[in-house]
């Protein structure tokens, strides 16, 4: 049998020792063998007092002054696995239930499991759970209220609602649902929820933002406005590639106190200083066309292109095309625009008023709809508020000849009289025709996908169609697009022939039939489109420039062409993205590469089309075009509007309302941060889930925050 050999001095002490065997072996270097005499009576006591009294005595007896190691004729890791209640962490048997050392072999252990009171200890244990179960279970339960807290935060920010609403739900939810520990553990009202917004979350959905930036090429898109509480502040948007798709998110919202682009410029910049993120990872700015930002020699642009010289501007499209079809639509007679507002405003305040018009629609079996607003400042409204006025013109006729009757109105007579004649019928039909072109563009340029690889190809499309309606046809077969004098008369097709829509035309012809529209009438009519669509023609050109080399090049990354495969060589690259360190031989060959794979079946979604061209394998299971997606990748981070920035004032007048007008910018920025944030990573904030980072937060040291949030 195994035993613990045991180095030991005569022993001096009143205590008697027996020793089992009747021959004494001593060795060379006095190891003496002891075992106790008494060990076969001893589970005859019944008495645990007596038992515990004699453990101590073989303990002082037996145990050594110093700590003595594992026997090396046995192995530890053995016999700890036989005996559990060893304590594995030291280097000589001790019990870990009672407490104490044991010296000597596998027999002595047996003997010591074998007690009644290691019995009774061992019982007692297994049925007493660990200190660290009820830490463990209470970091869990705490771990799960803080993760219920941050998603009532967030779930606030996301829905627009506010903070405000915090002093009620939660007791309301413990009323509801009294058997829920979470329910009842949850101690959230607007002040915390506020500060877990702006002290917690947005801070760490801002720093991983800022470190994605660090290490990708990024444009940035910037506007700034004056809140409802006359409080001017700055939005900045980040575009960059990741996972797979262009994303647009909100960096900042910057309080601003001088509208200035040395101003806004500074603000930017101090942002930038304050994260580290490098400049020459910028590649392209985008803003609207007004000479705060766009100014070539003090705007913004002007400012960036000092600190990073190659970068790209580009002027809002949307902007720019708002602005073109306002000024053409000046060239249209004033009395049109008046008519329109004049029946938006006979209807604006009257609940009686349109009582009676649904009646007359209903009897005129159309569908019964309110009269829309044409905005002062958004020309392309005209267009939805033109088809409103051409789907009830008979009801609106209906309507106002009651009203002349009953009323006597002298505004309901003019519309009534307005209603009546054909050619106001006409500007309207013409304008519902060609501002349906114009808004058809500027939808799709509000796209949040990428669409600057087909920007040219757009827009040289709508100016060709805008050129067709009056240009003569040798003239556009002879001349490059651009290079059209779009103001010499000699290019102009004769008024007849100047085309200003399908319905317009029809109704014309029919009008003019009748005699209800006399052909000084028509001739006034032609003219006056002929002008719109000069005026709407030089704004295009003037605002676009269809030889923007930027434009040209990135317009070769458009499915369509890139499936063509006429494309040879993409080595410009080069010289418009120097800050883009690549190797161009390598890109360039993976472009010819690509020019021989069959696409014919990948979509022509421009997203779609490059995700698909990413995931080609070649024969090692290795991506086919590593280098040309890094080139993909800039193109496609290029901005073709300053639509995301506008996205991002809609959402803060969500939040910040004449109800909830004493919020503070840095508030309004951390909302504004926590919903894009989670827009991007779910579609529904209940299935959110809070980072680690953000639910282990210390309440102490929380954001301090105004009352006044």
């Amino acid at each position: 049998m195994d035993k613990w050999l045991i180095k030991t001095k005569p022993q001096t002490n009143n205590i008697s020792l027996s020793v089992t065997s009747t021959t004494e072996a001593v060795t060379n270097k006095t190891d003496v063998v002891l075992e106790d005499s008494e060990s076969e009576s001893e589970d005859n006591y019944s008495d645990d007092h007596t038992q515990e009294q004699e453990e101590e005595q073989d303990n002082c007896n037996l145990a050594p002054k110093s700590k003595k190691p594992w026997n090396p004729k046995i192995k530890p890791a053995d016999v700890i696995k036989e005996f559990s209640w060893l304590d594995d962490t030291l280097d000589y048997p001790f019990c870990k239930i009672c407490l104490t050392k044991i010296s000597g072999g596998k027999f002595h252990l047996k003997r010591h499991e074998s007690k009644s009171t290691h019995t009774r200890r061992a019982r007692v244990a297994k049925m007493t759970p660990l200190v660290e179960m009820y830490l463990q279970k209470k970091d869990v339960k705490s771990l799960l209220i803080k993760k219920a807290e941050l998603k009532m935060a967030a779930f606030l920010c996301v829905h627009n609602l506010p903070f405000l609403l915090l002093d009620y739900l939660p007791s309301l939810q413990k009323n509801i649902f009294p058997d829920s520990e979470i329910c009842k553990s949850v101690q959230i009202k607007r002040k915390k929820a506020t500060q877990l917004v702006v002290g917690t979350l947005a801070p760490h959905f801002q720093k991983e933002l800022i470190q994605d930036l660090k290490n990708n090429v990024f444009s940035v898109i910037i506007d700034e406005m004056t809140d409802i509480s006359i409080e001017k502040s700055l939005i900045l948007i980040v575009r960059y590639w990741k996972n797979g798709c262009v994303k647009d998110r909100i960096l900042d919202l910057i309080k601003v106190e001088d509208g200035t682009s040395e101003a806004l410029f500074t603000s930017i910049i101090k942002l930038f200083h304050e994260h580290e993120i490098p400049y020459y990872n910028i590649i392209a700015f985008a803003s609207d066309g007004a000479s705060t930002m766009m100014g070539r020699v003090s705007g913004v642009q002007a400012k960036f292109k000092e600190v990073a010289p190659n970068i790209y501007v580009q002027v809002c499209l949307c902007h720019a095309l708002h602005l073109c079809s306002s000024s053409a639509t000046k060239k249209l007679p004033d009395v049109i625009e008046q008519f329109v507002r004049d029946i938006y405003s006979y209807f604006a305040h009257s609940s009686k008023r349109l009582s009676e018009l649904a009646e007359c629609q209903v009897f005129a079996e159309e569908r019964p709809h309110k009269m829309l607003y044409a905005s002062q400042t958004r020309w392309l409204s005209i267009k939805a508020v033109a088809d409103r006025i051409l789907d009830h013109w008979n009801s609106l006729i209906l309507f106002f000849q009651r009203a002349v009757l009953e009323d006597n109105l002298p505004n309901a007579r003019s519309i009534l009289n307005a209603l009546r004649n054909p050619v106001y019928k006409l500007y309207i039909l013409f304008l519902s025709y060609v501002l349906d072109l114009i808004v058809k563009v500027n939808l799709e340029m509000q796209s949040e996908t990428s669409k600057f690889p087909i920007l040219l190809e757009r827009m040289t499309l709508f100016y060709n169609v805008v050129m067709k309606n009056y240009i003569k046809r040798e003239t556009l077969k002879s001349t490059s697009l651009h290079l059209i004098n779009v103001s010499h008369p000699h290019n102009y097709l004769d008024l007849k022939s100047i085309y200003c829509g399908a319905k317009t035309e029809a109704f014309l012809q029919v009008e003019s039939e009748k005699g209800s529209v006399s052909e000084k009438d028509a001739e006034s009519f032609l003219k006056h489109v002929l002008a719109f669509y000069v005026e709407l023609s030089t704004q295009i050109k003037n605002r676009f420039n269809f030889s923007d080399k930027y434009l040209i090049f990135a317009s070769n990354f458009a499915p369509t062409v890139v499936k063509s495969q006429k494309i040879r060589s993409i080595a410009t690259f080069v010289n418009l993205f120097p800050q883009v360190q690549c190797n161009i031989e390598d890109v360039n060959t993976e472009w010819q590469i690509l020019n021989e794979q069959d696409l014919t079946n990948f979509s022509n979604d421009i997203a779609e089309f490059w995700c698909a061209v990413f995931k080609l394998k070649n024969t090692l299971n290795e991506p086919m075009f590593p280098n040309l997606s890094k080139v993909v990748q800039v193109i496609l981070t290029l901005p073709h509007s300053s639509a995301a920035a506008e996205r991002g004032f809609s959402q803060l007048s969500l939040n910040k309302s004449k109800f909830r007008n004493r919020l503070h910018i840095k508030t309004c920025a951390a909302i504004l941060i926590v919903k894009d944030y989670i827009k991007n990573c779910t579609n529904n904030v209940n299935d959110w889930e809070p980072p680690l980072a953000c639910s282990n937060y210390n309440e102490s040291t929380l954001s301090s925050v105004s009352d006044e949030h």
